[in-house]
């Protein structure tokens, strides 16, 4: 299954807060009866419409969440990496491809190769026979994690010219990190629009916040009731 609109979850929750935000900046209101377009059934308990409204909004949430965390970008694919490929990598890939490592502060703990001794950075650098200055002109950003249980994670890796194994790499870069978020927010906010994978995977969590932010809007800032008050006659006030 492949990331698109015509997927359940994601048409149903696209739909669903798209609604929500036609109905509230439209002016919207619930003080008439709600009347099925079949038979002859009314609806008149609005508190108990509210509720369900709720319940199937965090159904549909969590239902996407819960389809869409592991879903494969391209699961036909015959390439390994592609088939296993989330949004979790895609936001790595963006990182990878739309950050420059110098905006990054450099990380306290580095490793040599697969050694796992804990170095700073200057010890790092000599162990391939830069200086730390060389070091920090060769920084780039990697997913290739110290940690055998992590097989996907980010760290700064630099590598002496024409050798693989003549590297150093980082501890493992959080992505939500205090250090890294800010500046890796921004880059994903650049990214987002022109990388469809993490497009597809993002936008519906876009939509469900316009949707959170409108709801919240129109029932404080703007001090709207979902039943206003009727207009009193011409010349009352």
């Amino acid at each position: 299954m492949q990331l698109n609109d015509a997927v359940p979850e994601r048409r149903n929750l696209i739909v669903f807060c798209m609604a929500t935000i036609v109905f509230f900046i439209g002016g919207g209101d619930a003080c008439g009866d709600v009347k099925l377009p079949f038979g002859s059934i009314v609806l008149t308990n609005k508190t108990g419409l509210i509720f369900l409204y709720w319940s199937i909004f965090f159904y549909l949430i969590l239902r996407y969440w819960s389809v869409f965390k592991s879903t494969p970008y391209d699961p036909d694919s015959g390439d390994n990496f592609s088939k296993k490929k989330n949004y979790k990598v895609a936001i790595q890939e963006a990182i990878i491809k739309s950050c420059h490592p110098s905006k990054l502060k450099i990380p306290p703990t580095w490793y040599f190769g697969h050694n796992t001794t804990e170095l700073d950075f200057s010890a790092a650098a000599d162990k391939i026979g830069f200086t730390t200055d060389q070091a920090i002109e060769e920084i780039i950003i990697s997913r290739n994690c110290i940690e055998p249980n992590e097989a996907y994670c980010l760290v700064l890796e630099v590598k002496k010219h024409n050798s693989s194994t003549q590297k150093v790499k980082s501890e493992k870069i959080g992505l939500l990190s205090l250090k890294y978020a800010p500046v890796f927010f921004l880059t994903l906010l650049k990214s987002i629009f022109s990388d469809k994978y993490l497009f597809d995977w993002v936008f519906p969590w876009l939509i469900l916040l316009v949707t959170l932010l409108t709801i919240v809007g129109a029932s404080f800032a703007f001090d709207y009731s979902l039943c206003p008050p009727a207009p009193l006659p011409p010349g009352k006030s």
